[in-house]
């Protein structure tokens, strides 16, 4: 008898729908599931009593150690697959948390690109291939839930195409050198490394403005731009 599945959610647009579906399918099975903010889901698993699951993004965490010690078992899924970056590998020299999952019980990809590359460096038994859990929305599963917000959208917007944007190296709200300061000081880079990064999304994003134009003119349709939450709004503008 375990305490059952702790699932943190950090950013809930994101998140939210695809794991209450894990914990709806978890809880149709008998599994107790706690879901919620991650500083209070973390709260709570440290202060069980019990070993349980918990189910977060191949991260590097100060709670790991101290859960692992209580016998849980780790799980967990990147939130991003790097399908910007050509190769897989760049994706993981950049991603340094993926370096991590040698430590983890199980770790779920997305794919094949990069299932096959991880399963190269770590253990296939704790490398699995079932697919992300947001995948589950792609198909008439998710065109069924979200139908009446896709009616309002059609209605206020026509026929229009979403660009969803991912440059918040490039694009930050806190600027360039607040954010270098902050990828240095707390997550570890190498201080040269966002400037790589930021020049690299710097090309992209302008690619991504010169999409939209064509788009808007050659088709002739609304063009709708969802950035991500660490992006500025005005950098678009």
């Amino acid at each position: 008898m375990n305490n059952g599945v702790f699932i943190p959610i950090e950013i809930m647009q994101r998140e939210y729908t695809s794991k209450l579906l894990l914990s709806v399918e978890l809880i149709k099975r008998g599994m107790p599931v706690i879901i919620g903010h991650k500083s209070s889901v973390f709260k709570l698993a440290l202060e069980s009593k019990e070993p349980g699951i918990l189910f977060y993004k191949s991260s590097k965490n100060k709670a790991f150690e101290t859960l692992i010690k209580k016998k849980f078992g780790i799980v967990a899924q990147d939130e991003e697959a790097g399908i910007v970056y050509k190769h897989f590998e760049d994706f993981y020299k950049f991603r340094h948390s993926l370096g991590l999952i040698g430590k983890l019980n199980l770790f779920f990809t997305w794919g094949k690109d990069e299932y096959s590359f991880l399963t190269k460096k770590f253990d296939k038994n704790i490398v699995k291939n079932y697919g992300a859990l947001r995948s589950c929305f792609w198909g008439d599963f998710g065109k069924k839930l979200y139908q009446k917000k896709i009616n309002i959208l059609n209605k206020k917007f026509g026929n229009y195409i979403l660009i969803v944007s991912n440059f918040p190296t490039y694009n930050s709200y806190v600027g360039k050198n607040k954010l270098k300061e902050l990828q240095v000081n707390f997550r570890g880079y190498d201080p040269n490394q966002p400037d790589l990064l930021h020049n690299n999304e710097k090309k992209i994003f302008n690619q991504y403005v010169k999409l939209a134009k064509i788009l808007s003119k050659q088709l002739n349709k609304t063009v709708i731009i969802r950035p991500h939450p660490g992006e500025s709004l005005k950098g678009w503008k």
